[in-house]
């Protein structure tokens, strides 16, 4: 059985980390490692791990020698790595028992580097959630520069050769999981199972700051230099597609920084890049507010 290490950064949250990794030994597939990047937390994260470790599970505590964000404590824990694979959990999101043993089948295919799964959505404060299935399987290159299909880390496991080669992007503060799906797709093949085996939390989804969004603007400019030759040779109606798919991830962003207005500009401009149903009715929906437009998730 391959050795598969399982990354989580975590800081400040021992409560969640300790649902997390609950997770990650009830799962079907026993042969893992756990790293757990203490990011200098300054509640009682070190004294439960350390307690965790006394227990003889699985696990190890990294510390970096100066807190960075998660890019930084992913690329930490991937350096440390001697697994085959490598799974990324965030310290408040969950896995289902048999994710990782779905997973794996998948890498029977050598051309294969990276799987992702399935995902719950589960948007606390309004107390509903939604689901998001991989659409895309194979040479999937174009297609993710259109739009971040895979999504988030939490659903996703790399072979190790191509995490320790790739690694994150450190200069970007937002997208840098999107900016490392695109390196990989662009010279592996993509697969992922369609059952929602990830289970991830928006936690007061309705409290960030509307400075988030800048970051998010500034990964997309980013990107966007950094994938610019890829980019220009799409062709012209895919790139305008693209277009609207940054602008309505903006939206969908400034919902949640519960920004309704900035939402609706960028709801609006996206439909005007490119007229579509979900843009058209995500702008309809921003005028009753915050909560209606989270709620159209439900019906995807």
């Amino acid at each position: 059985m391959a050795l598969v290490t399982v990354v989580i950064p975590t800081k400040n949250r021992r409560e969640l980390l300790e649902k997390a990794l609950k997770s990650v030994y009830q799962q079907s597939y026993s042969n893992f490692e756990i790293l757990v990047i203490n990011d200098h937390s300054i509640d009682d994260t070190e004294q439960f791990l350390n307690a965790e470790i006394a227990k003889g599970n699985r696990l190890r505590m990294l510390i970096p020698e100066e807190s960075k964000g998660a890019a930084h404590a992913r690329n930490l824990g991937i350096s440390q790595a001697t697994g085959q694979f490598i799974a990324f959990l965030d310290d408040d999101d969950e896995w289902l028992p048999t994710k990782i043993e779905q997973q794996l089948v998948k890498f029977d295919n050598p051309e294969v580097g990276l799987v992702y799964t399935g995902a719950e959505i589960v948007v606390t404060d309004l107390g509903f959630s939604y689901y998001s299935k991989p659409k895309l399987r194979g040479d999937v290159f174009e297609d993710l520069l259109i739009e971040n299909y895979i999504g988030t880390t939490n659903t996703v496991v790399l072979r190790a050769e191509i995490a320790k080669s790739f690694l994150f992007d450190t200069n970007l503060q937002a997208r840098e999981e999107y900016d490392l799906w695109l390196r990989v797709a662009k010279e592996w093949k993509i697969d992922g199972v369609s059952e929602p085996l990830t289970r991830v939390y928006s936690r007061d989804s309705l409290k960030r700051i509307t400075s988030d969004i800048n970051s998010y603007i500034d990964g997309i400019k980013y990107i966007n230099q950094k994938f610019e030759q890829d980019i220009q040779r799409l062709p012209k109606r895919l790139q305008v597609k693209r277009k609207s798919a940054q602008l309505f991830f903006l939206g969908s962003q400034s919902v949640k920084a519960n920004n309704i207005t900035l939402a609706r500009r960028y709801f609006l401009k996206s439909t005007l890049a490119k007229p579509s149903i979900k843009a058209f009715i995500s702008l309809c929906a921003s005028f009753g507010g915050v909560k209606t437009v989270l709620n159209l998730r439900r019906l995807k």
